[in-house]
């Protein structure tokens, strides 16, 4: 189930549990250690005592929010107790002038440009939450086909330039088997738009390997370039790693 469809969980029905439980929570994401029942009964606004706190602590341990390494430790978050922190807790901060600033001016470096955006997001990521900023690409497959050139660079390497329908751009050099003059990139570009335009490149490919099963293919110049150019480039793709971290230094300045 995505975030988007996962349902919120319903609210823990003790005010009180559920300020211990934020309690424990911020305090352990601090110091990365088990959290006590008198460490939290000193940050408690109501002067609670900590065998008050120790009881609550052992309720939330039933429900599964928190949990206890060992008998005489204090307690931890479990991944449910993170959930109802993040779900429902957690209130998000408002963004500073320079924070809006700082993003509107990456956004507009990025332009169309998709391996811009790639580099430019995880790295604002991170210097915004001071974390790890990551990026997951979209599978490549589910991208449609808008305009695709080939540009001649040299010792048999092609620059491939992709447009996907929404705009975005893409480019790749590929090294190819035989030294393509320019017009024959232009010519085997301009095929594979008129032929393949408004597909997936998962169905392109699909057909490109049905193409090159066939006898034509061998004979006809243009659709064979077409089919060698077209899949050279959907493999250099589909390897290609599509997770980009930036900030990973910042891991040091965290427990744990």
């Amino acid at each position: 189930m995505s975030a988007k469809e996962r349902t919120p969980p319903e609210r823990l029905s003790d005010a009180r549990a559920e300020e211990i439980l934020k309690k424990v929570i911020v305090n352990y994401i601090l110091t990365g250690e088990p959290v006590g029942s008198r460490t939290i009964a000193k940050m408690s606004r109501e002067g609670l005592s900590p065998a008050s706190v120790r009881n609550v602590m052992s309720d939330l341990e039933e429900m599964g929010f928190l949990a206890q390494p060992h008998t005489s430790a204090g307690r931890i978050p479990t991944d449910q107790g993170y959930r109802y922190y993040v779900d429902t807790l957690l209130q998000p901060a408002r963004l500073g002038s320079r924070d809006k600033v700082l993003i509107d001016e990456s956004l507009t470096r990025i332009g169309g440009e998709f391996s811009e955006a790639l580099e430019i997001i995880p790295r604002l990521l991170s210097r915004l939450s001071s974390q790890v900023g990551y990026v997951i690409a979209p599978p490549i497959k589910d991208a449609v086909l808008k305009h695709i050139e080939f540009v001649r660079l040299h010792d048999r390497k092609v620059l491939c330039v992709f447009v996907d329908r929404s705009g975005v751009v893409s480019h790749r050099i590929i090294e190819v088997a035989e030294d393509y003059e320019p017009g024959d990139l232009e010519r085997a570009g301009h095929y594979l738009v008129e032929e393949f335009g408004g597909l997936s490149l998962g169905e392109i490919r699909a057909r490109l390997v049905a193409l090159m099963a066939q006898e034509k293919a061998a004979f006809d110049q243009l659709l064979k370039n077409a089919v060698s150019l077209g899949t050279r480039y959907l493999d250099a793709e589909q390897h290609e790693r599509r997770l980009v971290l930036e900030g990973t230094t910042n891991i040091m300045k965290h427990p744990e």
